[in-house]
């Protein structure tokens, strides 16, 4: 390990680490994909903003998981 990089710092190691697992997962890829896509799409289309905030408030209200 390099011992003047903060990257191999004994404390950023367990983040760093973190990071790595979360960027491997496709579900929170796809989560940055959307979030971006929402982003671009606001960005150009201002007019759009009202429809996300709905989308939003609905995710909320019916996202919910129900175990059976």
């Amino acid at each position: 390990m390099c011992e003047g990089s903060l990257l191999f710092h004994p404390g950023y190691l367990q983040l760093n680490t973190l990071l790595y697992t979360l960027y491997k997962s496709s579900v929170f890829m796809k989560q940055i994909a959307f979030d971006l896509l929402e982003l671009l799409l606001v960005s150009a289309f201002p007019e759009l903003d009202d429809v996300f905030r709905q989308l939003d408030q609905d995710k909320e209200k019916y996202g919910e998981l129900k175990s059976n």
